[in-house]
């Protein structure tokens, strides 16, 4: 209940609302271009997918669209094996390879190049997708508004 402030006359509003004002305003769930290249979240996708819910197709989609941005971001939000970190782990171990070369290790660098080339594309992924995100709220401030 709250009471409004008298303006005009000798009455005042009274208020009563029923239910609380909400304090969390949950974003929208927006696409991470990155997790079509990350493994664990295609499974994550894939296991979202094949999720047997009841109902008719149509119902079931909207069901799975529903279920698949909550798992997703929660999924982003808790993984522990960030990209940077990954990256810089890859990297050392490399050179730790490339000072001890030999015909065993072969194998091992070129595995280890090709996670790190994998890791970089997933990171220039993201930063691509935020500067993208921010040229289209900001704007290119670069360019002078030229009046017609």
């Amino acid at each position: 209940m709250s009471n409004l402030g008298i303006s005009r006359s000798d009455h005042a509003h009274i208020t009563f609302v029923t239910s609380p004002p909400s304090a969390f305003f949950p974003f929208p769930s927006k696409f991470e271009a990155w997790w079509l290249q990350n493994t664990t979240a295609i499974e994550i996708i894939k296991f979202i997918w094949n999720l047997p819910l009841p109902g008719s197709p149509l119902f079931r989609v909207v069901n799975h669209n529903k279920i698949m941005p909550k798992v997703l971001k929660r999924y982003t939000r808790e993984r522990k094996d960030s990209i940077p970190v990954k990256i810089k782990m890859i990297q050392s171990q490399l050179c730790n390879v490339l000072e001890n070369i030999s015909s065993s290790n072969l194998l091992l660098e070129k595995s280890l190049r090709k996670e790190l080339d994998s890791l970089l594309e997933q990171e220039e992924l993201f930063w691509a997708q935020r500067s993208k995100q921010h040229w289209l709220a900001l704007g290119d401030s670069n360019t002078p508004s030229v009046p017609f």
